[in-house]
């Protein structure tokens, strides 16, 4: 078969070496490649040349890999290297266990979600969308990781990560957000609301287990200003290593909008940008937008 690694070098606390994802494929038989994710985009000339394409690195990488092969017939392997591996989680994709799911060959349609009016005209995700504190979250440890040392280890990351949240959680402003979904609109006082295309959100935060990314809807969480507490005691116990369900019901639709009252700053996957008050904010979903080789317990 021939196989393409497609690999942010730069991933994670322990990085796998080009040469040794290349020998382990070449010994299972394969046609092995490699190229940099940070240095070349995957063209659809490249990716076309190949049977199988495999996203190494964390959820960035395996996000910017899926947006280029939309259309694409070519399937997608997940080798997890970075922090969270939230779509690893969701795919069954071990990091250890490669080359047996290129011989089991089982194939996954994955939707994307779509978002437009936030940055660009309309940009995809695979993971989710939202405001308030996770948004907010994310957009402070970026600016943190610029300029400060990396955490020594995976886990002392997702610790750092689940902490700074659950103290957002407690400080959030609240925003005032209009919400259009199944042809009705409301105004909540939000203190988070996550647009969600798979289940897991950020540092393996699971607020809608079991979201399904092939079903043509997104799973939508609001958190209210009157339910910020549930939030925090919810975080709390993640940040104790206890695993237990988000109290937050789920409600699904394959289109929604949201408009913030007030400035606000808007996660799309693993980046963050800022939006003006009054921005209407659209999503939808790109059904089966793409394929993914999958593990046998997804």
């Amino acid at each position: 078969m021939r196989v393409l690694v497609y690999q942010n070098p730069n991933a994670g606390h322990e990085p796998e070496s080009a040469t040794a994802l290349i020998t382990d494929l070449q010994r299972a038989g394969h046609d092995a490649s490699w190229l940099n994710a940070k240095e070349h985009k995957l063209e659809p000339s490249i990716a076309g040349a190949y049977d199988l394409v495999i996203a190494a690195g964390g959820d960035g990488n395996v996000g910017r890999t899926a947006r280029q092969m939309i259309g694409s017939l070519v399937p997608i392997g997940v080798l997890p290297l970075g922090t969270a591996n939230n779509m690893a989680s969701v795919l069954s994709s071990g990091r250890d266990n490669l080359v047996e799911r290129i011989a089991g060959w089982r194939i996954r349609p994955f939707d994307a979600g779509t978002v437009s009016g936030a940055d660009e005209p309309r940009e995809e995700f695979f993971e989710g969308v939202g405001i308030g504190a996770f948004a907010e979250t994310a957009a402070t440890l970026t600016e943190l990781d610029g300029v400060h040392p990396p955490q020594p280890g995976r886990e002392a990351e997702l610790a750092r990560d689940i902490e700074a949240l659950r103290d957002r959680s407690i400080t959030q402003p609240p925003i005032e957000c209009a919400l259009e979904a199944a042809g009705r609109t409301s105004t909540s006082s939000i203190v988070m609301l996550e647009v969600l295309n798979i289940g897991a959100l950020g540092p393996n935060v699971w607020l809608a287990p079991d979201a399904d990314p092939a079903d043509g809807l997104l799973d939508v969480v609001v958190v209210e200003e009157a339910r910020r507490e549930e939030l925090t005691r919810f975080l709390d116990a993640l940040v104790g290593g206890h695993e237990t369900a988000s109290p937050f019901d789920v409600f699904r639709t394959p289109r929604m909008a949201l408009t913030p009252r007030a400035n606000a700053v808007v996660h799309i996957d693993g980046r963050t940008v800022q939006v003006d008050a009054g921005t209407r904010v659209e999503l939808g979903v790109l059904r089966h937008a793409v394929r993914f080789l999958s593990g046998p317990l997804a």
